[in-house]
């Protein structure tokens, strides 16, 4: 089908290839904003004097998620 016309081939893999893109960033947002929650939750325990060994779990986690 697509031989016949590369112009709609080439349009297509671009096209594809962009929803792949933004699909991937919104994916990496959502996963740092995930760290983030851990990451208060981490603070939150902190401030209730709550076990470190559960603490250092939650900040490992939001590591795991997003390590930037």
């Amino acid at each position: 089908m697509f031989a016949r016309y590369p112009f709609n081939q080439l349009r297509f893999f671009l096209s594809a290839l962009l929803l792949l893109s933004l699909s991937q960033a919104a994916m990496a947002f959502q996963d740092c904003e995930y760290a983030s929650d851990l990451l208060y939750q981490a603070f939150d325990l902190h401030s209730q004097g709550i076990s470190i060994a559960k603490q250092r779990r939650l900040l490992k986690k939001a590591l795991r998620y997003c390590s930037k």
